[in-house]
């Protein structure tokens, strides 16, 4: 399947009229195929950078919930959405902890 890709590849490069669409019907592979291979490849994580940037402010300001970290990486020039740091926030266990309060009870006997 590799030889296929590659194949498709040489071909878009020394021939770059040549659609991928016609490459991919000429080798009988399925499209979607090529490009889930081809994302393959290409690897890493995409938010790699943002969760650095995250960890950073959360190391720094170890109170800071997803809010004020979306906040400070607004502030930073990242165009990022809330909903997005939370789902990172989460699967990087970096969400502050909740403060309990104990709140004293006083019990009043009953004559």
């Amino acid at each position: 399947m590799q030889a296929q890709q590659h194949v498709i590849m040489q071909a878009q490069q020394q021939y770059p009229a040549l659609s991928i669409r016609h490459l991919c019907s000429v080798l009988e592979v399925n499209r979607a195929w090529y490009y889930a291979s081809q994302h393959e490849h290409t690897g890493g994580d995409p938010d790699a950078a943002l969760r650095n940037a995250i960890e950073l402010i959360v190391v720094e300001f170890a109170g800071y919930g997803y809010r004020r970290v979306t906040h400070a990486l607004k502030r930073s020039g990242w165009h990022v959405n809330h909903k997005h740091v939370l789902r990172v926030m989460r699967e990087e266990s970096l969400l502050c902890q909740r403060r309990t309060r104990i709140i004293a009870i006083r019990y009043i006997p009953i004559c």
